[in-house]
């Protein structure tokens, strides 16, 4: 991010440097041939930060100091139920399902400030929850597309967005006619 004044000579730069750490721990639960849960959580750590230049006296950009992302805890839970399966046709499945993620900050954004110039956002701190609804469609039994609606149920103040629709589509190896007899 490169802020200029009116002449073009640059005030402020961020270079987008950061580097996080994001291990996380994730489990898939299926009791059944139709009935699947999954879930994991994860931890998001900036590691080194964001360097930031600034010119505070016109005399050219100079080190300003490091803006650091704050930590994240991200929590997922998703539950889904193959209505429909078969070894033979377009469409070979069909799931819907429902999933909820967590988003919260666990420690408070940095502020880089000398004189009157002030970077960072010290009130942004990250408690947000999502409900999303969607529904798996394989196709052929090597492809799968995922239609879905994601929500906000967090107060309308921590709200990152109104609502989103997703369609993606995966493709994989297209099976062997011997593993699609075995189905």
């Amino acid at each position: 991010v490169v802020v200029s004044l009116a002449d073009g000579r640059p005030l402020i730069a961020i270079d987008n440097d950061a580097f996080h750490l994001q291990p996380f721990l994730g489990l898939l639960w299926t009791p059944s041939d139709r009935f699947f849960a999954q879930g994991f959580t994860q931890l998001d750590v900036d590691i080194d930060g964001n360097p930031v230049w600034a010119d505070l006296q016109g005399l050219g950009l100079e080190r300003f100091g490091r803006l650091n992302d704050s930590t994240l805890m991200i929590a997922d839970l998703g539950v889904g139920y193959w209505i429909h399966r078969s070894n033979s046709g377009k469409v070979t499945g069909l799931a819907p399902v429902w999933e909820l993620h967590y988003n919260r900050s666990l420690e408070d954004q940095d502020v880089l400030q000398r004189g009157n110039l002030v970077l960072g956002n010290a009130n942004q701190d990250v408690d947000v929850l999502n409900t999303t609804i969607g529904l798996n469609v394989e196709l052929f039994n090597y492809a799968l597309m995922t239609v879905g609606y994601t929500a906000p149920l967090s107060d309308a103040t921590d709200r990152q967005f109104d609502g989103e629709f997703r369609v993606m589509c995966n493709i994989g190896p297209r099976p062997t006619r011997a593993a699609r007899a075995q189905f």
